[in-house]
């Protein structure tokens, strides 16, 4: 009788360690899905992830495979994202991760207070690592993109600079002289304007022809060059 009870409280054990194996790790499952958002992160990014606990009532069959996770765009930032980890092998499952991520890079920021209106210069910047995660507003990292631009609201010293911060780069300023271009075929024709509207490029303007003394609408394509309609 000794012999069968022992037997069996073996076999009890066995079974409950095949159970016990055949259960997907929790811990897997977050590693997973930080390492994922680790590599997702632009290269000159320092992240720290870490993933939230799960409901430890959550049992999952053991993957036979790699478990498969995809991080979202890091590129529109934020303090939290939700990671889904799957597995294609067997019954195959998926689950959600949620990471909090706090990811830091050099952003430029103003190096003392500026007025609403002032041209930014390269002495009026510099870099500084900031939690990216943190700024809804967006950041910017290279001085090229806002230097000679304009502010539409004052600076204090220390300020993130954002994108809405800046009007946008005059490459055609409001009464100008510029070149009127037309092409039709190979037909190109050059012709002098004053430019009524100042623009970037890309953008629509309106310029006064000085050769019809008429107002023609055309495209900026350059500095001093305006690419009339057809």
């Amino acid at each position: 009788m000794k012999r069968i009870l022992a037997l069996a409280t073996m076999l009890l054990v066995v079974v409950g360690s095949a159970h016990a194996a055949a259960a997907q790790s929790l811990q897997d499952l977050q590693a997973a899905a930080v390492q994922a958002v680790r590599q997702a992160a632009p290269g000159d990014a320092r992240v720290v992830a870490t993933a939230e606990n799960l409901d430890p009532r959550l049992r999952l069959p053991a993957c036979g495979g790699d478990l498969q996770a995809q991080a979202p765009d890091l590129r529109r930032t934020s303090a939290r994202v939700s990671v889904p980890v799957s597995c294609a092998t067997g019954q195959g499952w998926n689950v959600r991760v949620q990471v909090r991520v706090q990811m830091f890079r050099n952003v430029l920021v103003s190096s003392h207070g500026l007025a609403r209106g002032d041209v930014v210069g390269n002495g009026d910047v510099h870099p500084e690592e900031r939690d990216v995660a943190q700024l809804g507003y967006g950041y910017m990292v290279d001085a090229q993109d806002l230097v000679g631009r304009r502010l539409r609201r004052p600076l204090a010293a220390g300020t993130v600079v954002t994108p809405g911060m800046l009007a946008p780069r005059e490459v055609v300023q409001r009464g100008q002289q510029v070149s009127l271009v037309a092409q039709l075929d190979d037909i190109l024709v050059r012709a002098s304007g004053v430019a009524l509207d100042a623009g970037d490029r890309g953008d629509l303007i309106r310029v006064k022809s000085l050769s019809c003394q008429c107002v023609v609408q055309g495209r900026v394509s350059a500095p001093g060059i305006v690419d009339t309609l057809p």
